[in-house]
């Protein structure tokens, strides 16, 4: 009886193991860069990257492909605009004007390489007139000051961990 006991647990911990991994969906990252070489950000490789138009060469613009979702890694370098932006709260305004974001709420900050993040926080936010949930990271290197936002119809804990670890790809090559 005892040897029928454990033979059943073992195939219920297997069977376990098996479901377990069910499910989930292996994501191919990719590394994307922004059109004047200063930062790179690596996404999911099915992601199309979009030019954002003249302004925008540090940035990073990636959509899935029937555009329902999105990250922007937005760059304002402090060299050329540090006139116009001198500080962080110039740098939200900036972005918060171009993305109205309501709804903030503190999160846990990602890790980001060679960044010193001044908060993250998820949101609801419009982007091109389309309302969805959004996750935005600012911060700021020697270099320049950075947004990553990140807008989806809806954000679960899945969504959470592949933002984090987009943020976590993050490379300036700005000198």
């Amino acid at each position: 009886m005892k040897k029928s006991t454990k033979a059943m647990l073992m195939l219920v911990m297997m069977l376990a193991l098996v479901l377990a991994g069910c499910g989930s969906k292996e994501v191919t990252m990719k590394e994307f860069a922004s059109s004047d070489g200063t930062v790179t950000i690596s996404m999911d490789e099915k992601w199309q990257l979009e030019d954002m138009g003249v302004g925008s060469e540090g940035w990073v613009a990636a959509f899935t492909e029937d555009g329902s979702e999105g990250i922007l890694v937005m760059q304002m370098s402090k060299e050329l605009y540090g006139a116009n932006i001198p500080d962080m709260d110039t740098w939200k305004s900036v972005i918060e004007s171009s993305y109205p974001m309501s709804d903030l709420k503190e999160e846990t900050n990602p890790s980001i390489p060679g960044m010193n993040i001044a908060g993250t926080y998820s949101c609801t936010v419009t982007a091109e007139g389309v309302t969805g949930a959004g996750r935005v990271v600012y911060g700021e290197t020697d270099y320049a000051y950075y947004s990553i936002l990140y807008a989806s119809p809806k954000l679960n804990d899945a969504k959470v961990t592949y933002f984090n670890n987009v943020c976590a790809s993050f490379k300036e090559t700005a000198q």
